[in-house]
């Protein structure tokens, strides 16, 4: 169960430690795999407005800003389950969109972060175009 005082979850496991990298009683940070949904959408946080229809990103559509309900569920780092509302492939507004309104028309950018050294290093994950909803 998550501590409620410190958002933490207690943790005993055993492993193989062949290198010694890790010693009794080390803490250390991990991730748990609570549940996995798959075909799920998901946008980055900061798409979803909130207004007076609700909860709504705005979607580039032929150059046009077009503004779509949505409904959100868990928030998972920077990135937001969206229930109902996109499909999946969508290009969602992630800045300026307090200035937008339904109609208004939108230049897209490509505001995808080059890799770092590190990063070019790292095992190989997948690599998602900011700016879009995605397909889980």
């Amino acid at each position: 169960a998550v501590d409620a005082a410190t958002g933490t979850i207690s943790v005993k496991a055993m492993f193989e430690n062949p290198d010694e990298t890790l010693w009794p009683g080390q803490l250390c940070d991990l991730r748990i795999v609570l549940k996995i949904e798959p075909n799920t959408v998901t946008v980055p946080r900061v798409a979803i407005q909130s207004g007076q229809i609700g909860n709504f990103v705005y979607v580039v559509d032929s150059g046009k800003a077009k503004l779509v309900q949505v409904k959100p569920g868990a928030t998972i780092d920077d990135e937001t389950v969206v229930k109902s509302g996109l499909q999946g492939d969508e290009a969602v507004v992630l800045e300026g969109a307090l200035m937008l309104n339904n109609g208004a028309a939108v230049t897209i950018r490509d505001t995808t972060p080059k890799p770092t050294a590190a990063q070019l290093d790292a095992p190989k994950t997948e690599l998602v175009t900011s700016g879009a909803a995605k397909l889980n």
